[in-house]
């Protein structure tokens, strides 16, 4: 039981909290569009009533008024999948976790990560296993708190789904929703991408890790070299991406660090997605020349300990 807190503890206290906060915050978004939903109808059927058609003289001012009392569009009295989720919900409850979800990955990682370098755990290891085989281990239990977010937001996706009687994306879009047509490709895409920033993440400490094995120190190496990738991509690479893109088709937003939940498709989903993946590939071939060398990590290891 020691062995498993030491290991898992502080990422169970993590994902505890956060579907906790996800379960709270998605059951309050949903009273906040019920509630909308119920005044918005109050109002409509009150402006009906004492009001007819004759009362307006210009052709728009007619149009709204059939557009509001006669080809009134059922959906909007219902609680709509994508509006729960993006307006009501991310507006108010996840976009919190833009600045945080570095902490989120990377915290629960730390004092483990650093302790196996500390305490000659390597060294130990290797008399009975191969360093390859560390490799793994060390990789699957980085995976393990990756996953953790991800898995807490597919349950506050399926919340919402059960929550909502409307899957209309029309009626997202008209409050500019930005949005997949397909529900289940729209969960899809986004768990990807958070994905796919949790694995950069990670990576970045897993490097700042490799030399410094004191938890603290770690941490605060990999929140450097994390806002200085960011000050980098937001300076230099935007302005080198505007001059081979004067037409700024490219989103540099899909390179950005501190934007997790910031997904648009102007140039497609599968180029979109494609660009997504950059930071996590590239982050992942640094990790991979930082641990190849066996001998230099147990030297490091023999220093630190």
């Amino acid at each position: 039981m020691k062995n498993f807190l030491r290991k898992y503890g502080l990422m169970f206290f993590t994902g505890i909290f956060l579907l906790g906060y996800m379960i709270f915050g998605v059951l309050e978004s949903n009273r906040v569009q019920q509630e909308r939903i119920q005044y918005s109808k109050e109002y409509r059927e009150q402006f009906c009533k004492i009001h007819t058609i004759v009362d307006f003289s210009t052709e728009a001012e007619k149009e709204a008024y059939t557009n509001t009392c006669v080809n009134y569009n059922d959906e909007y009295n219902k609680v709509n999948f994508y509006i729960l989720y993006e307006s009501e919900f991310y507006n108010e409850h996840l976009n919190i976790f833009n600045g945080l979800l570095f902490f989120i990955v990377v915290l629960p990682i730390a004092f483990y990560i650093c302790s196996l370098f500390k305490n000659n755990y390597l060294k130990h290891f290797l008399t009975r296993d191969t360093y390859k085989n560390f490799r793994k281990k060390l990789w699957k239990y980085v995976c393990s708190n990756i996953l953790i977010f991800p898995t807490v937001l597919l349950i506050a996706f399926s919340l919402c789904a059960i929550l909502a009687n409307s899957f209309d994306v029309n009626i997202a879009e008209e409050i500019g929703v930005i949005t997949l047509n397909n529900p289940i490709l729209y969960v899809a895409v986004y768990l990807f991408d958070i994905i796919c920033f949790s694995i950069t993440y990670a990576n970045i400490f897993l490097i700042a890790a490799r030399k410094n094995h004191n938890p603290i120190i770690a941490l605060i190496v990999s929140f450097l070299l994390f806002a200085g990738t960011e000050l980098f991509i937001e300076t230099s690479l935007t302005k080198f991406v505007y001059i081979i893109d004067p037409s700024q088709k490219i989103d540099m937003f899909l390179f950005s660090l501190i934007n997790p939940f910031h997904f648009r498709f102007e140039l497609g989903l599968v180029p979109t997605i494609l660009m997504r993946l950059i930071l996590p590939t590239l982050t992942s071939v640094i990790v991979y020349f930082c641990y190849r060398n066996k001998e230099k990590l147990l030297l490091d290891c023999e220093k630190n300990k």
